[in-house]
């Protein structure tokens, strides 16, 4: 196996009857939000592999054939993993994430918040949604995490990438940790020759690192794949039969035991389950 270079999708979305409802491209409303997908092995917008002896088949049919792409993850049913980065062009209302049976956990880096954009949510008790709403201003930098059905709505002026991830055991709540409670936290960050390594989350075994990368390093997960997502900036990735150049908003999925060397200047987030 080799790493995947993945094709991004892009799509807009206007509002509905406060319904996200996706634009066709034919009608002239305006988008009040837009995405790109950047690793997806959803039935709608599934990542196509651009690279290689895989090159046009969809990254879930691959990894459904060659289920030890995904080391140890390989007996799960599915793909429990999704990325795309997305940007608020106008303010969302309140909508609520999948529910608890799906697994589905959601981790967002933000990229760039306009002054005194926010993230709401609604407040839960024992006996469910209590109706007050509770609002934070977000700034570039912050992780939130977002567990199974939460209501959350989101400001216009945010920009960030999401990362949906299946555990075993749900986020027990929502939450947001600020860019000085972790970048500038001793624990949180690793000096290497190549760069600053930011962790972001080690949430229940769902791993990601915030690289500031600067040089050459090696990279090899034994245990599980590797997804390389470059926010800024470009790389050279090499692996044993080849290299790719990976630039701004580009994915590649890593298959387990699969070593590959990344060179030049870039802000990498590197995540694995």
């Amino acid at each position: 196996m080799y790493p995947f270079l993945l094709k991004n999708f892009d799509s807009e979305y206007t509002l509905k009857d406060k319904n996200l409802v996706k634009l066709d491209g034919l009608c002239g409303d305006v988008p009040v939000l837009s995405q790109k997908m950047l690793l997806s092995c959803r039935t709608k917008q599934p990542s196509v592999i651009q690279n290689g002896g895989f090159q046009g088949a969809f990254l879930k049919d691959v990894i459904l054939k060659n289920p030890s792409v995904l080391g140890n993850q390989s007996g799960i049913i599915g793909f429990p993993f999704n990325i795309r980065s997305v940007t608020a062009n106008e303010d969302i209302p309140l909508r609520q994430s999948p529910s608890k049976e799906t697994r589905k956990n959601k981790m967002w880096y933000i990229i760039d918040a306009k002054e005194d954009a926010v993230i709401s949510y609604e407040l839960k008790d024992l006996n469910g949604f209590t109706g007050e709403i509770q609002s934070c201003i977000l700034k570039d930098g912050d992780i939130v995490f977002i567990p199974p059905e939460t209501r959350y709505s989101i400001g216009k002026g945010i920009t960030f990438v999401e990362f949906e991830f299946v555990l075993n055991d749900n986020l027990s709540e929502f939450y947001i940790l600020s860019a000085e409670e972790t970048f500038e936290t001793a624990q949180d960050i690793t000096i290497f020759p190549f760069g600053v390594v930011r962790n972001l989350s080690s949430e229940n075994g769902f791993i990601s690192d915030m690289l500031k990368f600067n040089g050459k390093a090696g990279l090899c997960e034994e245990n599980s794949f590797l997804s390389v997502v470059v926010l800024s900036g470009s790389v050279s990735l090499s692996y044993s039969d080849g290299s790719m150049k990976i630039g701004e908003m580009q994915s590649v999925f890593v298959p387990a035991k699969t070593r590959i060397e990344l060179l030049g200047t870039a802000d990498i987030i590197l995540s694995h389950i």
